[in-house]
């Protein structure tokens, strides 16, 4: 399978997955008129999201990740919790940190998204986009539904910890 290279610069797209800059839409539309398998992986510029396109002898497989600030290399997620739903900065203690992240483990919660489309392998340019779009908006709901238990479980232990503090 012959992979493309559809980024322009670093990106093929800009603010969306399916906001493709010129030069990237015309590989990619291409590459399809080929009528050849393909492979191409590329991200957009102003959101941490990937998409993959594959297309083999039977199908066109489109897969869409986007992606949050890190949970389990790095506690700016658990952060970006703290701020979204109490409005500080304050910093915790790495005992809570460490808890709140073994807590999100336990759950088995996961700092990125992940959609795919299985397409004929006809499919067709605007067809591609449709399912880059809609998994590009499902991804995004499911990060929405981590970062929102994210940000309840930061909560209770804020909570707990402001508690101990008063006792």
């Amino acid at each position: 399978m012959k992979y493309i290279d559809i980024c322009y610069g670093e990106y093929a797209a800009k603010w969306g997955l399916a906001d493709f800059y010129p030069e990237s839409e015309a590989k990619l539309r291409e590459a399809l008129d080929s009528g050849e398998d393909f492979d191409t992986y590329y991200g957009c510029k102003k959101e941490i999201r990937y998409c993959r396109i594959t297309r083999d002898e039977k199908s066109v497989t489109v897969s869409v990740e986007s992606c949050m600030d890190d949970l389990y290399e790095s506690d700016e997620l658990i952060y970006d919790a703290l701020w979204a739903r109490l409005h500080t900065e304050e910093e915790l203690p790495d005992e809570t940190i460490e808890a709140i992240t073994d807590h999100c483990y336990d759950l088995n919660l996961c700092d990125r998204g992940e959609a795919v489309t299985i397409l004929p392998r006809e499919a067709t340019f605007e067809e591609i986009v449709n399912a880059i779009e809609a998994n590009e908006s499902e991804s995004e709901e499911l990060n929405s539904v981590t970062f929102k238990t994210v940000c309840d479980i930061v909560e209770s232990y804020y909570k707990e910890l402001r508690g101990q503090e008063q006792s």
